[in-house]
């Protein structure tokens, strides 16, 4: 757990098919209450798709978003060779808590067989206009977009994240006994 790192550089070599499935699997076995559907890409004229749409959505969005998206080589998804989709029923309570226990799963299953990974919600913006990327990764009619999760091995070269990385302050917690 304290190898995890959000990546954002990733090398064009794919994920082992045997590894993605105990990944998504890890996701799958989260203590949710509720449903959630997996969307697994690999194509790479999908994730090509995915990314340059979402950038061109990043560029009419936040100031932060903007100003990333026009960052020169910049792409949403970092050049991962995998992204999954987490989903869930339209309008369900718990959703969003769902997909981020099943997420934090995803991300330490990955770290532990040694692929880097990233949490993403800039893609959001794709899957609440007119269904096209819904349908592209198959996601469920009467379901939302919730989160997605890049990953792949490491590129050593990451000019979108802080080098060196920032070590975080661990001084949030009391104790009352």
């Amino acid at each position: 757990i304290e190898s995890r790192l959000s990546i954002r550089s990733y090398k064009n070599i794919p994920v082992k098919p045997q590894d993605l499935a105990k990944i998504v699997k890890a996701g799958q076995i989260a203590p949710i209450a509720g449903v959630l559907h997996f969307s697994v890409i690999t194509a790479p004229d999908v994730l090509n798709d995915i990314s340059e749409a979402g950038r061109q959505a990043m560029l009419n969005g936040t100031e932060f978003s903007k100003g990333r998206a026009s960052l020169p080589g910049y792409t949403p998804l970092y050049h991962a060779p995998a992204l999954i989709v987490i989903s869930g029923p339209k309008g369900g309570n718990f959703n969003d808590v769902n997909a981020g226990l099943a997420a934090e799963n995803i991300i330490i299953a990955a770290t532990s067989l040694g692929y880097g990974s990233c949490y993403l919600y800039s893609i959001n913006p794709l899957f609440v206009q007119d269904g096209k990327y819904k349908s592209l990764v198959g996601m469920p009619d009467n379901y939302e977009f919730c989160c997605g999760i890049i990953l792949g091995i490491t590129d050593d070269v990451n000019a979108f994240s802080p080098v060196p990385r920032p070590t975080k302050k661990l001084d949030n917690v009391n104790y009352v006994e």
